[in-house]
């Protein structure tokens, strides 16, 4: 069976912040009956790149910095499982 995931996070803030940090915990793992075929990550405003690293239990995570004045932050995983 094959599932097509879409799941999206907004935040809106009252004034513009000049700059924010973002630590995701979105990205999809293979595991032992589930195997991942597409992952994606989009923001809104694009960020740097997403640097990845593994948490202390073994979950993927994406660190974000977005260096421009911005009022709304949007975050879309699409993916195929």
């Amino acid at each position: 069976m094959i599932y097509r995931l879409r799941h999206t996070t907004s935040y809106s803030y009252s004034w513009a912040v000049d700059m924010s940090h973002h630590l995701l915990h979105l990205a999809l793992q293979d595991g032992e009956r589930q195997t991942v075929h597409h992952c994606r990550i989009v923001t809104a405003p694009e960020g740097g790149r997403i640097t990845e690293g593994v948490d202390h239990f073994g979950n993927r995570t994406g660190y974000l910095a977005i260096e421009e004045p911005h009022t709304r932050f949007d975050v879309e995983l699409t993916a195929e499982v």
